[in-house]
């Protein structure tokens, strides 16, 4: 497996989260340890002497609330990694947040700089409420729905991330109707991952599999009919389609096509998830920091080798058993490895769920309701977003 171009840098301002969410996999989010502008500019130079940037690289501030930290800390983080662009390359900021801390001076930046904002909530008050919590259990709708609003008042296109849990399941036209309602146009939708140091999830229990497929079904018919949301599964489903052009390989699983650093400046590459972990059979899985020269050097060391091989034992595996591959590439590291301990496997419950029952509901949709097909163009996000995720 050779290394990739660089396509994803996920930064981390500060590992501590103002909110408790009950499924977060991230292991230390109680500590405030902002990362350094020094440390920034050793990332922004590593990143450099790597020379494996892609054309286009998105740059996204994540894994902690970014929003703790005020816009002039932004301000001069982007001019920081601006030395980064070239006739080569260009450098594309996005924000993951939880939306509760948002200043007018976040929104003033954020426009100025055309920075992608995504936005974590879970669906109308009842259900989001019963997850993201503040560490004294009280629910952070109204605060993060103010966030919203404080961005979309500012002109800045909010798109939004949704963890799906087992009392959403029930509720698809609610949960379609609080994004429709608020002006987002646009879903990511998460299942409640088995992941980092979240341990347990419904989707480890098969008889919720088929009630999830009714769910995706009916969202997925509200975003052709309806139009006013749109589901990055759905888009990503139907342009594959469209252009006949599947996922022969993963993304996480090629080493430095996604790279992640924490606010130390220790860095990681495959899922970003994996960043902070430290395991019994792989060890950490940082794989180096910024502020050693020779770190740059680290496709040739031991415990990289270790964790690239068993990655690539368990794509070959997946890809001799799996009939999904060819949509998939093999699945996510991070699954594998909290689900069953090791990176040479195959099959997780996060692939029956985000993976494979995202492809069966859309082509069990369009072959059943052909007539859905030729609303997608008229619908308000498929002309926002086909051509970019």
């Amino acid at each position: 497996m050779n290394s990739s171009r660089t396509h994803l840098v996920v930064v981390q301002a500060t590992s501590f989260c103002n909110i408790d969410c009950k499924y977060c996999y991230l292991p230390d989010r109680i500590t405030h340890k902002p990362v350094t502008f020094d440390t920034l500019r050793h990332i922004r130079d590593w990143l450099s002497e790597t020379r494996q940037l892609a054309s286009t690289v998105t740059l996204c501030w994540h894994a902690g609330e970014p929003l703790v930290l005020p816009a002039e800390f932004y301000d001069r983080a982007f001019e920081i990694f601006a030395a980064l662009e070239n006739a080569q390359t260009r450098i594309h900021h996005s924000i993951q947040t939880n939306a509760t801390l948002v200043t007018d001076a976040h929104c003033e930046l954020f426009r100025r700089g055309t920075v992608n904002v995504g936005v974590s909530l879970d669906g109308p008050q009842q259900l989001h409420d019963a997850c993201r919590q503040t560490r004294d259990g009280r629910g952070t709708w109204v605060r993060t729905v103010a966030g919203i609003k404080k961005l979309l008042a500012y002109g800045i296109d909010v798109s939004a991330i949704a963890v799906i849990g087992p009392a959403t399941l029930a509720h698809p036209d609610a949960f379609y109707g609080a994004f429709a309602e608020l002006g987002i146009g646009f879903v990511g939708l998460n299942v409640q991952e088995i992941e980092g140091v979240n341990e347990r999830s419904y989707i480890s229990e098969p008889q919720y599999l088929a009630v999830y497929k009714q769910f995706l079904k009916r969202l997925f018919w509200l975003a052709c009919t309806d139009g006013r949301v749109g589901f990055r599964e759905l888009l990503h489903i139907v342009r594959a389609i469209r252009s006949a052009q599947f996922q022969q390989h993963s993304s996480e699983s090629e080493p430095f096509h996604i790279v992640s650093f924490d606010s130390d400046g220790n860095f990681s590459t495959f899922s970003p998830e994996l960043l902070g972990q430290h395991t019994t059979q792989y060890g950490p899985l940082h794989f180096g920091n910024v502020r050693n020269r020779h770190s740059i050097d680290v496709v040739g060391r031991a415990r990289f080798i270790n964790v690239l091989n068993d990655i690539q034992r368990g794509v070959d595996a997946c890809r001799e058993s799996c009939p999904y591959f060819c949509v998939c590439g093999g699945g996510a590291p991070s699954n594998k490895l909290a689900e069953h301990g090791s990176f040479a496997s195959t099959e997780t419950a996060f692939c029956r769920f985000a993976r494979m029952a995202d492809y069966d509901v859309v082509l069990e949709l369009f072959e059943e309701n052909p007539q859905l097909i030729p609303l997608l163009p008229s619908t308000t996000w498929w002309p926002a977003y086909s051509r970019s995720d």
